[in-house]
């Protein structure tokens, strides 16, 4: 079996990760395939590991956007898959308007079809953006041989949605192995001292289903109430016009640069590193489809405390350490009680560090390929 991969509109974030860790975790030997021909943007070229058994093909001039990349899957790729000997197709990045088949597909975006996700961009050019994607999406779930759904949560949402019975299977993210190491955690680590620095970590892009500015308030107004000296740091990229309304807020809750630090991005390795740096990670989004960032802070032993979005968070036991990402009351609430409770917080570390455990690229990818393998017009 020859493998067809179209990562066409895969270009940042988790569609990234997902693809680079699948195709590291590949073996012909073990998932029964010969070889795998991916054909990609320049972006994410470099980030494609090299085997002998994957071949690496730019899409045109490696430059993608949605109209070439429906040119290229409506006219180009089934001519060129078909030359590659490829037996099957598979779209992670859950769109393909061709005729090539059997294809798999996959869905890791929940944002189109979460109503009122939706609508928080309305009206803008993203918004049509994300309207075309959930078409496009609709549009080719419906024609797929199969789809991997990250989630429960999502594939009910979804199949509910598109109304019609589907192969499907749920298939879940894995871990970066360096964070899988033997880690002991002590209690006296998680010791708190309201004069000394503690330092919460919030890793995202800045986006509207983000809510960065809503755990700016919370922590400020925390701050001011009980004197503790909280310090945060936000990680992320960013899109649209959301980094304006986050710069203005730190320059007006902290002008002096004390207590927030903004780091526009970080290679993954350096991403890895951070989390032994922090006692407590935020994670405030109000939509995800199975966050690997979630995964990785968990994964590390940082504690955290988390949206409590059914999408974002259905999957973590709640050790009163979730909020309502759209309240910052909510937040400060929540990180009052936990805070200055060395317990609660080593309890949280200890019992997701346990649960992170079951998440493995390797099984991911097992999973991914035995799929592929019994895909068929059938």
């Amino acid at each position: 079996m020859i493998i067809g991969i179209d990562a066409s509109n895969i270009k940042e974030g988790g569609g990234v990760t997902h693809l680079v860790n699948l195709l590291k975790a590949s073996n012909p030997k073990k998932h029964n395939f010969i070889k795998i021909v991916i054909w990609c943007n320049k972006k994410i070229y470099p980030l494609i590991p090299n085997k002998n058994w994957i071949s690496k093909k730019i899409i045109f001039d490696g430059n993608i956007n949605f109209i070439k990349m429906f040119i290229w899957q409506k006219f180009f790729l089934s001519i060129k898959a078909k030359k590659e000997r490829c037996t099957k197709l598979f779209f992670p990045g859950g769109i393909y308007f061709g005729k090539f088949r059997p294809f798999i597909t996959m869905s890791q975006n929940m944002i189109p079809f979460e109503e009122k996700e939706l609508k928080r961009y309305f009206p803008s050019l993203k918004f049509v953006k994300f309207l075309l994607i959930k078409i496009a999406q609709i549009y080719t779930f419906k024609r797929a041989q199969s789809i991997i759904f990250l989630t429960s949560y999502a594939k009910k949402k979804i199949l509910n949605t598109i109304q019609i019975k589907k192969k499907s299977k749920i298939i879940e993210h894995g871990v970066d192995e360096s964070l899988k190491k033997k880690l002991v955690l002590k209690k006296k680590n998680f010791f708190f001292n309201k004069k000394k620095e503690f330092k919460l970590l919030y890793v995202s892009t800045i986006d509207k289903y983000k809510h960065q500015v809503n755990v700016i308030l919370a922590i400020n107004s925390l701050r001011e109430k009980t004197n503790w000296n909280l310090k945060l740091t936000l990680v992320g990229d960013h899109y649209g016009n959301e980094l304006n309304s986050l710069i203005s807020t730190i320059k007006d809750l902290d002008p002096n640069k004390e207590w927030i630090i903004y780091k526009p991005k970080l290679d993954r390795k350096k991403l890895i590193k951070l989390y032994s740096q922090y006692d407590l990670g935020i994670f405030a989004s109000s939509c995800e489809n199975l966050s690997n960032i979630i995964l990785e802070k968990i994964s590390s032993g940082l504690p955290i405390v988390c949206s409590d979005t059914p999408s974002v968070s259905f999957w973590l036991q709640n050790y009163e350490n979730k909020f309502n990402p759209l309240n910052p009351l909510s937040l400060e609430k929540v990180l009052a009680k936990i805070i200055p409770s060395n317990l609660h917080r080593y309890k949280i570390a200890k019992n997701y560090k346990i649960l992170s455990s079951k998440f493995s690229w390797n099984l991911s990818a097992k999973k991914t390929f035995e799929l592929i393998n019994k895909s068929s017009l059938s």
